[in-house]
């Protein structure tokens, strides 16, 4: 018998968590950069009014230009703090995050996220795939908030290395309606 999804998944983040950190600092923040630039130059991003960023752990990549891009842009910017209700996005300047409940820094008060209406969201991931499935740390959050808002967009920011033809997919994951990498543009699901 095959191992099933949430075996294949755990055995998954172990290996990506693995080369996320065989990687080089400056390597990570070059690549970081140009996937932040091929993100930045989507349309969605233009025509988006709120823009919900994470903060990056385990070698992710850093999404702190599109931070930059969207500020100038006149957006607002928010990041996640978990709560019991599930992830949060406030808006906030991250010099000023603490370590939350899970340990991870995060906001600790600010504007919340509108529900609906020019969200843009770019979410963390471990690795995607061709179709825009997203591998993340385990917990579901993010599947949760972004389930909340079906008509945001959604978008992964990833090494190119993070990517592959095919991850197991469940039915409560939501897939990415694209990925940004440093060396390409891999179109996800339109739904």
């Amino acid at each position: 018998m095959g191992e099933d999804h949430t075996q294949a998944k755990r055995r998954l983040r172990g290996a990506f968590r693995a080369l996320a950190h065989e990687t080089s600092v400056a390597s990570r923040a070059a690549a970081s950069a140009m996937a932040c630039r091929r993100l930045g130059e989507r349309g969605e991003l233009a025509a988006a009014g709120h823009v919900a960023l994470y903060v990056p752990l385990d070698g992710e990549p850093d999404p702190a230009h599109l931070a930059e891009i969207a500020l100038r842009a006149g957006k607002g910017v928010y990041y996640p703090r978990v709560t019991a209700e599930g992830l949060e996005f406030v808006a906030a300047n991250p010099r000023t995050f603490r370590a939350g409940p899970l340990g991870v820094p995060e906001p600790s008060a600010g504007p919340r996220l509108p529900p609906d209406g020019g969200l843009f969201f770019v979410v963390p991931g471990l690795a995607f795939d061709l179709g825009g499935t997203r591998l993340g740390r385990g917990g579901g959050h993010y599947d949760r908030a972004l389930a909340a808002r079906p008509g945001a967009a959604r978008f992964g920011l990833a090494f190119e290395f993070q990517v592959l033809p095919r991850l197991p997919r469940a039915p409560w994951d939501v897939p990415m309606n694209g990925v940004a990498t440093e060396a390409r543009w891999v179109e996800g699901t339109k739904t």
